[in-house]
């Protein structure tokens, strides 16, 4: 799973960040049949300060804390499985995608690598542009997507000319989703059957 995608994942009620059943927070990341989700009852000082993602423990975890609530922390990040864990305590990293509005007032959205503007069109798709961002700029997260092919992920870029970019939202925000890596018991989203 890509690093931004592990950022935006919800640390409560996350089958990925789990304890040992009949315990609190304290064990370290089980399978499915030993163990349940990380809940807010489980590290209360957690919800209190607003983390309640991955990226917002990082944050955390970069900052001097005191002792209880550092050891609180690593707790937490102990219920993580361990491609998780080296990303939380990773120090951040640029977002690669950000967005502003153009001096027209137009939502544009900027690869920070290539430096390339794209216009915000209808149904979060991306256009390239050449206007410049004139406002402050959020993250965002951006993917390739083909809509005739809903059911590649983003994890599985088309190369066909139907590809587009398509704005999944403000990274790290409350709405963003990858339907590449959400799903049901062992089976992904974009696998499910609706009857």
């Amino acid at each position: 799973m890509p690093a931004e995608n592990v950022l935006n994942e919800p640390i409560f009620y996350n089958r990925k960040v789990s304890v040992p059943l009949g315990s609190s927070a304290t064990g370290s990341a089980t399978d499915s049949t030993t163990s349940r989700p990380l809940t807010p009852h489980d590290q209360p000082p957690l919800l209190a300060t607003g983390i309640t993602k991955v990226a917002h423990l990082q944050a955390a975890l970069q900052q001097q804390q005191p002792a209880a609530f550092t050891a609180c922390l690593q707790s937490v990040l102990m219920t993580m499985p361990p491609p998780w864990r080296a990303i939380a305590t990773a120090a951040p990293t640029a977002p690669a995608w950000r967005q502003g509005l153009s001096a027209s007032g137009s939502q544009l959205i900027q690869n920070t690598q290539t430096g390339q503007h794209h216009l915000l069109k209808s149904h979060d798709q991306l256009q390239e542009s050449h206007a410049q961002a004139v406002s402050a700029t959020t993250p965002v997260h951006v993917i390739s997507w083909d809509p005739s092919r809903p059911w590649r992920g983003p994890a599985q870029q088309s190369t066909r000319s139907t590809a587009a970019l398509y704005s999944q939202g403000q990274l790290w925000g409350p709405k963003h989703l990858s339907v590449g890596v959400w799903g049901w018991g062992r089976q992904p989203a974009h696998q499910l059957i609706v009857r």
